[in-house]
């Protein structure tokens, strides 16, 4: 792949910009700032794309030129012999746009192959089939970076180029899938492992089963049994229900007789008492009709009262009235002087007001020269302090004091510190570029750093994993060891673990031989009670009998009789004995049938195959996290080294920001300096002298005016003070005078003559009314009468209200006396039923006790019917769950099947995949793929560092399980690279890189950006004639400061800035002949045809070259081969 033209608009500081890159070594020189980096920015960005701006931490928003919404690279290049367009464009705030073109070499125009970010670079990869198109681009400071680098350090560089790392992590990530693959594969075993304990469940079920049947058919019986009985009891039970049920009717209706009896007496009682109440009210009505007489007569007088008391309140209002009208009378004649002074005062307060407005007017005049003179005063004030502040400003620059004519003089100052501030400008562009280089070294040293880091906390989460995993075995295996102990009491091992089958298998044995045992102890026990109890009933037969045998009816004498006794009582001895015995062995075999049947159930819960599953993968587990250990325990090693690395490139990077902080503080003490300079106004400094004497002036002549005008102040005051001492005594008479019209207004409206006829017209009226109605109170005492009289008249309306009463309750005395005749009758009936229902009762002959009997005995055979009922349906049941766990073994025993062929094919599975995921470890693809790099790196870089002409043999590249060394070969002896001279080394770098950008990026060019920072001046000439000779790529591109560059190279482009705007000057070429013109350039451009080519192989006619090439491009065919997986 080799560059062609590159165009970019808008692009950083670049507008519009167009870069033609030819074959060989082309410079790009220009200033520090100017612009250079940025077109090998736009070159990885059109090639890269977001990859690029996620690799480097970038935001393309801030690559859009100042001021503008949108900026585009469009790149062509030329790859297998095919020209290529790739564009790019970011528009502010908005995603990427893109697309690839090809050149369309028959109809001579650009055919589109893809567009939107994603299709780009997809499409970008199938051309060029770029793996890391940072190997071909050198940043500055990195030239040598790969010398730089430890061995150690080297070795991962390489590899994380290679992808190696990926690689390592597909191993560890993998290691996590086969080891759930296995998981699942010791659950598959764990489940087959109960296979045998299954089947011996099923025969064991299928036991249980046939003997539940059986009881099942014993208790069908034993019910149909018990229901004839309960039939019988239940008809006994019903007579007795019935005879309580009539017995309790009969007891309820006596019952209810007693109550009517009861309510009936109750009511007599009520009714004779409500008659002797009548009779005493009877005697009290006379007197209550008396009262209802004396109740009209009295609310008269009360009413005669009422119409006196309003009387006498409009005779007390009239009386007021009167009053109010003689003395308003008398503060007329009071008055009358005081109202004559108020109109003369009046009169007074208007002439003075009139003068006062007159003066008012020069005297507004002093508040206006009072304000004119502090306005001027504040101005002089003003100009002082500026002439003040403007000395002591210049004193501060200059340390002397200042005047006129050293004012003048401060633009010349000006120039000097501007200049000066230039200078030191272009000094810290200096400083900036170191702290870039820097910077971008402590981001690589960062990004080694992160990544280790990451590296690390999975190496801890992956120990962590595994160590769970393992605790989670060494629990198993410890749990399963204590159950083994509690059962064999004794330690347990991995082979005692392997034989428990043959011990469950023991157990099972020796319980049959126990069952078989207790069976024929039982046959024993049962013949021993026979024979008890055919030896019981012999000795009770002999007892009976007193001289006949009663086997073969011979004479029995007494004494055979007692022997025959005593042989019994002896032989039932020996029984009973023998019977002690036979159950002591039962129980003595129950016992160890059940420590057997213990220790059984405890075995079968050990399950072998999981416990050797678990303690295999314990043993693997802690292999891996010895492997795993180590790992991290060299990642944290590597750490170290990375922070030592870090902390030497701060030290360096603190010390230039020191230089450049002390640096920034002479320019900003210059700067400031000038700020101040140019903060002095000599102009305005002169105005201001001149404005304080025209002040000064204006001063003296409003003082002059204030005179004038005071002597006008002062006869002012003079009236204001009269107006005063007027206008307190007007204020005075003002009240007065008010007083006077309101009391002028009350008499002439007020009637005194109408009031005066009906104050006696009232009079006249309540005394009719006393004589008339005869009333026993005076006009001063008629309240208390109306308040007396009222209580009278209520105890009066509540007599009336009884006595109301009274007489409806003695209408009814003859309906009460013919209801209680009714009730007496009603008595007598209900005594007579009751006795007749008394006597019905006894005749049932119920007895309680007797019923409580036949029900008791009703309820205990139901209770057995119940119970037998019961104990078939939990027989049945039993029968069900029993068919349903054979079923759901015979379901377990068909999953087992199934397990087993799954885990046939789980197994294969896994071996599989092991063997993938070793083939992708450190000794599989991994090593191979290492193998194979450094050989082929090592013969291209020794092919291109021997172009350098260095009296060398060789580069050696040797790796090995934890470094990569680069030494040099010469004669016999190995030279590390450490010792290499500066130019020897930039050589050796060169080549290296070179290398790399074939190998890794598949590129045919390399660009150094700033491969001179930190050089003195002999070694960069000594750099400058390496380039020169340098032919291991089609292109190579150098950016620098360095002007020495740009008469050293065939091609250049020369960048320098203007207005914030970067521009390229020119390109020219050494290899142009003198006899081209433009137009031949033009069309060579436009075609794609790269002649440099050409050239280059026929500038030097040695028949090394050639083949150098030709070796180069088999190298390249090799490992294209070995690279494309």
């Amino acid at each position: 792949m080799l560059l062609d033209t590159l165009h970019i608009v808008n692009f950083r500081s670049h507008k519009n910009t167009t870069a033609r890159f030819q074959t060989g070594t082309t410079v790009i020189v220009g200033d520090n700032g100017s612009g250079k980096s940025t077109i090998i920015d736009a070159v990885l960005f059109a090639l890269s794309g977001e990859k690029w701006e996620k690799r480097e931490g970038l935001k393309l928003d801030n690559f859009i030129g100042w001021n503008n919404e949108r900026m585009s690279v469009s790149l062509t290049f030329a790859a297998d012999g095919v020209k290529y367009r790739v564009q790019r464009s970011k528009i502010l705030n908005r995603s990427t746009a893109a697309s690839v073109d090809i050149w369309d070499e028959n109809n001579k125009f650009w055919k589109n192959l893809a567009n939107r970010q994603r299709g780009v670079d997809e499409k970008l990869g199938e051309i060029l089939n770029l793996n890391e198109i940072n190997t071909s681009v050198v940043r500055q400071g990195e030239l040598t970076r790969i010398l730089q680098l430890k061995p150690r350090e080297r070795k991962e560089y390489f590899h994380k180029l290679l992808n190696l790392e990926e690689m390592e992590k597909f191993y560890g990530d993998f290691r996590k899938y086969v080891e759930d693959y296995k998981n699942e594969a010791n659950k598959l075993a764990g489940k087959i492992s109960g296979e045998n304990e299954k089947k011996n469940r099923l025969d064991e079920r299928q036991k249980e089963k046939e003997s539940l049947k059986r009881q099942r058919d014993d208790l069908e019986k034993e019910i149909e049994k018990l229901k004839d009985d309960v039939e019988g009891k239940k008809r006994l039970c019903d007579e007795a229900e019935a005879k309580k049920d009539r017995h309790q009717k009969i007891s309820n209706e006596i019952y209810i007789s007693e109550n009517n009896i009861k309510n009936v007496q109750r009511i007599i009682d009520e009714k004779e008492k409500e008659l002797k109440e009548i009779e005493e009210i009877e005697k009290k009505i006379p007197e209550l009709r008396e009262d209802a007489k004396k109740f009209e007569t009295l609310k008269v007088k009360r009413d005669e009262a009422g119409k006196i008391l309003n009387l006498k309140n409009q005779y007390i209002t009239l009386k007021d009235q009167e009053k109010e009208y003689n003395r308003h009378n008398s503060k007329i004649s009071e008055l009358q002087q005081a109202e004559s002074d108020y109109n003369i005062i009046s009169k007074d307060i208007e002439n003075l007001k009139e003068k006062i407005s007159e003066l008012k007017i020069s005297v507004e005049d002093i508040k206006r020269l009072d304000k004119q003179e502090e306005e001027t005063k504040k101005k002089i004030i003003y100009c002082r302090n500026y002439i003040k502040d403007t000395g002591e400003r210049y004193f501060s620059i200059f340390s002397e004091v200042c005047d006129l004519e050293k004012i003048k003089k401060i633009p010349e100052h000006r120039e000097i510190l501007q200049k000066e501030i230039a200078e030191l400008m272009k000094e810290r562009e200096n400083f900036k570029g170191r702290e870039q280089g820097l910077n971008a070294t402590l981001k690589i040293l960062d990004e080694q750093k992160r990544a280790l880091n990451k590296e690390i906390e999975k190496a801890k989460n992956a120990c962590n994993e595994t160590e769970k995993k393992k605790n989670i075995c060494d629990d198993y295996i410890k749990e399963t060891e204590e159950r083994y102990f509690r059962i064999f009491n004794k330690g347990c091992n991995l082979e005692k673990i392997k034989n428990i089958p043959a011990e469950r298998e023991n157990l099972r044995k020796e319980i049959e031989s126990l069952m078989k045992e207790r069976e024929n102890f039982n046959g024993k026990q049962q013949e021993l009670n026979v024979t008890l109890k055919n030896l019981e009933k012999q000795k009770n037969e002999l007892l009976k009998t007193e001289s006949v045998c009663p086997v073969c009816e011979s004479p029995l004498p007494d004494n055979k009789k007692a022997n025959l006794l005593e042989n019994i009582a002896e032989n039932n001895e020996k029984a009973v004995n023998e019977l002690k015995e036979i159950k002591a062995k039962i129980k003595e075999t129950d016992l160890n049938k059940n420590n057997k049947d213990k220790i059984q159930k405890d075995i079968e819960d050990i399950n072998t195959d999981w416990f050797i599953a678990k303690y295999n993968e314990r043993a693997e587990l802690n292999r891996d996290l010895e492997e795993i250990k180590k790992d991290k325990a060299d990642k944290e090693a590597k750490e170290k080294e990375y922070e030592d690395d870090e902390y030497k490139k701060n030290r360096e990077l603190e010390e230039n920001r020191n230089a450049l902080k002390n640096f920034e503080f002479t320019k900003n003490k210059h700067e400031e300096r000038l700020k101040a300079v140019e903060n002095i106004n000599s102009e305005l400094f002169v105005e201001k002298h001149k404005e304080i004497n025209e002040l000064n002036t204006l001063t003296e002549k409003i003082k002059e005016d204030k005179i004038k005008v005071n002597t006008k102040k002062k006869e002012y005051e003079e009236y204001i003070t009269r107006l005063n001492g007027k206008n307190k005594i007007f204020n005075e008479l003002k009240k007065k005078h008010d007083d006077y019209i309101y009391s002028k207004k009350f008499v002439e409206g007020t009637n005194i003559k109408a009031i005066n006829k009906d104050t006696e017209k009232i009079s006249g009226e309540i005394n009719a009314i006393i004589q008339t109605q005869n009333l026993p109170c005076t006009v001063e005492d008629v309240e208390h009468y109306i308040t007396e009289t009222k209580k009278q008249l209520d105890a009066l309306e509540r007599n009336n209200k009884l006595l109301s009463r009274y007489e409806g309750e003695i209408k009814n005395k003859n309906e009460i006396i013919k209801i209680t005749g009714e009730e007496k009758t009603t008595y007598e009936n209900l005594l007579m039923s009751k006795d007749e229902l008394t006597a019905k009762r006894t005749e049932i002959n119920y007895s309680e006790e007797k019923h409580k009997g036949i029900k008791k005995d009703c309820e205990d055979v139901g209770k057995r019917h119940q119970e037998a009922d019961k104990n078939l349906g939990i027989t049945k049941t039993n029968i069900e769950n029993c068919e349903t766990v054979i079923g759901e073994i015979n379901a377990d025993l068909e999953k087992i099947e199934g397990a087993k062929k799954e885990e046939e094919i789980l197994n294969a599975f896994i071996n599989f995949s092991t063997k993938i995921r070793d083939g992708f470890g450190r000794n599989g693809m991994q090593k191979d793929i290492s193998q194979s790099f450094f050989p082929i790196l090592e013969m291209y870089a020794n092919n291109l560092f021997s172009t350098f002409g260095f009296p060398y043999d060789g580069v050696e590249i040797f790796e090995d399980e934890e470094n990569c060394n680069i030494n040099l070969k010469k004669e016999n002896n190995t030279i590390s690279s450490a010792s290499l001279s500066g130019g020897e080394k930039s050589a050796l770098s060169i080549a290296l890189n070179a290398a790399l950008s074939k190998i890794i990026g598949k590129a045919d060019f390399l660009i150094l950006d700033e491969p001179t920072e930190s050089l003195d001046e002999g070694k960069i000439g000594e750099l400058i004639e390496i380039l020169k000779e340098f032919k291991g790529v089609s292109q190579l591109i150098v950016i620098s400061h360095d002007r020495d560059f740009k008469n050293a190279t065939r091609s250049r482009l020369e960048i320098y800035k203007e207005d914030g705007i970067s521009y390229i000057a020119g390109e020219e070429s050494e290899n142009k002949e003198d006899g081209e013109d433009g137009e031949d350039d033009d069309k060579d451009d436009e075609d794609g045809e790269d002649d440099d080519k050409d050239d280059e192989d026929g500038e030097d006619g040695e028949d090394g070259e050639d083949d150098e090439s030709k070796g180069v491009k088999n190298l390249t065919n090799t490992q294209q081969g070995l690279f494309e997986f």
